[in-house]
């Protein structure tokens, strides 16, 4: 796993450094890639990146109602084209496990808004990953579940489109039950994205998605974790992502070299 291309999410530098400066950052620190934030400023024209975008984080708010949604589809376009001039493949979105209407309408409702999406998507060869929250706080959220499995988002995000795939990220697999099957079932060519963190000790009704550690501090099998990335052939980018932690409080840069070398000796520790 050493061997793995590390990302820089703006959530490690507590959103203060849209591109190009993140990229600038990422690449001066050590990181091979950057995720793109959903409000990236699109008005930057340069067609060199310090690093290539491994992500973008769908700019698009299919999660709530319907004039979120068309009120924000409009600027999909010009943030594919940005994302496509960094060399971004994978839009991202989490998918809430819960919702305020039964699984089937739900899944229509998104089913619906997220084919919208695709076609745009699928002009700049950019395929769409799936999360899977699931934290038991955002499982009970809303009165229904919804899906928080990877199976049964992989099955969804096909019924989208047949370029989807899945985000595989250490913390939702591990409060998810860290099944090993879980990751096992799935198509290596459907594993677009992986995320890193670490969880503290706590009850599962403790634990907020909002409160991480970073990769090595907490009690998540990551050994496992990517010995299972192994058996795929997981070659893509590692995208730290961590929430918390103090990191809003430091520096940019000195949030961005702790999460890299924490999460390096990490990777070299599961190989």
């Amino acid at each position: 796993m050493l061997g793995l291309p590390l990302s820089l999410h703006p959530c490690i530098v507590g959103w203060r450094v849209p591109w190009p400066g993140l990229a600038t950052l990422a690449a001066a620190i050590g990181y091979e890639g950057a995720a793109i934030p959903r409000d990236q400023p699109l008005d930057d024209q340069t067609d060199r990146f310090a690093v290539r975008a491994t992500a973008m984080s769908l700019p698009v708010e299919v999660r709530t109602d319907d004039a979120a949604f068309e009120n924000t589809l409009p600027r999909l376009r010009d943030a594919c084209i940005f994302a496509s001039r960094a060399g971004c493949r994978v839009a991202t979105l989490g998918i809430p496990p819960s919702s305020e209407q039964p699984r089937a309408a739900q899944a229509n409702v998104y089913r619906h808004r997220l084919k919208q999406c695709c076609a745009v998507l699928d002009e700049y060869a950019i395929r769409l990953a799936l999360e899977c929250l699931t934290p038991l706080h955002m499982r009970r959220a809303q009165p229904y579940e919804f899906i928080w499995h990877n199976a049964e988002m992989l099955d969804f995000g096909l019924s989208v489109s047949p370029h989807a795939g899945l985000i595989v990220d250490a913390w939702h697999w591990h409060h998810g039950g860290a099944d090993p099957q879980s990751i096992r079932s799935i198509p290596p060519d459907r594993i677009l994205d992986v995320h890193m963190s670490d969880s503290p000790s706590a009850p599962p009704e403790d634990i907020r998605d909002q409160e991480r550690l970073l990769p090595g501090e907490g009690v998540i099998d990551l050994r496992l974790f990517f010995q299972l990335l192994d058996e795929k052939a997981y070659s893509g980018a590692v995208t730290v992502e961590v929430f918390g932690r103090g990191l809003a409080d430091m520096a940019p840069a000195d949030a961005a070299r702790l999460a890299f070398e924490v999460s390096r000796t990490m990777l070299a520790g599961s190989s």
